[in-house]
């Protein structure tokens, strides 16, 4: 009987060639357009405040964005509007231990917006991706299947490459693992200068659909010499065609749209949002923002950022950034009165509208009285029963101290909305309508879709700042 003879890799003189070793097939699973979404985890601590003159258990939970009933549960109080002064209380904290990553998918974005291309991938570890931006089923931006150039870093491409895992390995979060098979680069739908963007804007608005389709197509071949051997298993489509599926979002009801230019100044809210970062009007860096650029826009060189109100301020630099005209004041009521000369009052929250309330006051006898202060902030969302309950959510200045994502009462009856920290008074408000820049046209694209919706003020702050900033009722700082 002969002997059966085993592969020795230590032994030259073994005549034998190695075993074959099964190589793991690159699959390349999804590609889509995505928003980056962090999820902060936190441990959560306490602390001891010493009760001062004018603190209310109401104060302090915006401050710490906690509640009312959690602080009364921690301190056992009795009776959440009796507290004292030199009274301890413990305030609940939250340590961060880091953030999670997520994509969200997106099916539309404006003309100048930003969005990840992410795609999905098994056994590409650390190999590049090619990927193109591709016009859709008619001439639009470019000619049917033609490549169509974005901004990437800065730069414009039309070839964009993506290498997988280089997104988990930078970004380095908490769920690390879990995005160790993504390719993710963010781009930028920009065209090449300000004339071929208004032409494109033109284009859209004037299509029958309202959009632009465009889909992926995915390269995993070029470049990666290093794999010639093995097939490569792409789960995209390409129907009517014998070539590689490797096309994403290239079918009728799948395509990604890109939508004319949803109120350009939105951009800049936006971004102010973020650089300010969740913190308070007093903190650096949004008390600096509101010193060094709002409130000298509107010709107040001087103002404290926690004494003078900021929102008009705030509304009228953002629109002139744009190139929009407007009353350069700062005032909120100056955005409501004899206006004609700036802005078309809409009967609906359309995104980036901007929207008014007059501040009243209550006296003895019941009687209301119309003050000349108010607040003014932008359309940024809604809830799915919005239109029954008339309570929409806006993104502005001084709304809780912050610059963040707030729900407002648009019913057009007063209603009681905060105390005045100066005076101690209530402060009723009344909303007075949405107004758009003269030279701006809406379009059925400006409506609140459900890209805009949220099933909570918090999910919309989320999308705005990656912090959770909680909130009350018609909230205001002065």
């Amino acid at each position: 009987m002969s002997r059966i003879k085993v592969y020795d890799p230590f032994n030259t003189a073994c005549s034998l060639s190695p075993p074959d070793v099964p190589v793991e097939t690159p699959h390349i699973i999804k590609a889509y357009f995505a928003q980056k979404k962090l999820t902060s985890n936190g441990q959560e601590s306490t602390m001891f405040h010493t009760v001062g003159s004018g603190d209310t258990l109401g104060k302090l939970a915006r401050e710490h964005n906690t509640t009312v009933q959690r602080l009364v549960d921690l301190n056992h109080i009795r009776n959440a509007n009796v507290i004292h002064d030199g009274q301890q209380l413990i305030i609940p904290t939250t340590v961060a231990t880091g953030n999670n990553v997520s994509f969200e998918r997106i099916t539309e974005l404006p003309l100048n917006g930003e969005a990840y291309i992410v795609v999905e991938t098994l056994h590409f570890r650390e190999k590049t991706l090619k990927i193109n931006i591709k016009q859709g089923v008619q001439d639009m931006l470019q000619s049917v299947d033609t490549t169509i150039e974005v901004e990437v870093d800065g730069e414009r491409k039309a070839i964009i490459e993506a290498e997988v895992s280089r997104f988990a390995l930078d970004e380095n979060p908490l769920n690390v693992d879990d995005l160790l098979d993504f390719a993710a680069v963010k781009v930028k739908f920009t065209a090449a200068d300000d004339e071929s963007n208004a032409r494109w804007v033109e284009l859209i608005r004037n299509s029958e659909e309202g959009y632009a389709p465009v889909y992926l197509l995915v390269d995993a071949h070029t470049g990666n010499t290093d794999m010639p051997q093995r097939n490569f298993h792409y789960y995209g489509r390409n129907e009517g065609t014998n070539s590689l599926r490797n096309g994403w979002l290239d079918m009728d009801g799948s395509w990604f749209r890109l939508t004319s230019s949803r109120a350009p100044w939105m951009e800049v809210v936006l971004t102010e949002a973020r650089e300010a970062a969740g913190v308070r009007e007093t903190v650096t860096p949004l008390r600096q923002m509101i010193e060094d650029k709002y409130h000298p826009h509107v010709r107040l060189f001087h103002a404290d950022a926690a004494a003078q109100a900021w929102c008009a301020s705030f509304v009228s630099w953002v629109l002139s950034q744009k190139g929009y005209e407007n009353p350069r004041s700062a005032g909120s009521r100056s955005f409501q009165d004899k206006n004609e000369t700036y802005f078309t009052k809409v009967d609906q929250p359309v995104y980036g509208a901007i929207a008014t309330w007059s501040d009243y006051s209550k006296n003895e006898a019941g009687k209301y009285k119309r003050e000349y202060q108010g607040h003014v902030s932008f359309v940024f969302g809604k809830y799915s029963n919005s239109e029954t309950t008339k309570r929409y959510l806006f993104l502005g200045g001084n709304q809780g101290n912050m610059l963040k994502v707030t729900d407002y009462n648009c019913t057009g009856k007063i209603f009681r909305c905060y105390t005045s920290r100066s005076t101690g008074a209530i402060v009723y408000r009344k909303f007075m309508g949405y107004y758009i820049p003269n030279t701006y046209n809406v379009t059925a694209a400006d409506e609140l879709g459900p890209d805009d919706t949220y099933a909570t003020e918090t999910s919309a702050s989320l999308k705005v700042t990656s912090v959770a900033l909680a909130s009350t009722e018609g909230e205001s700082t002065r």
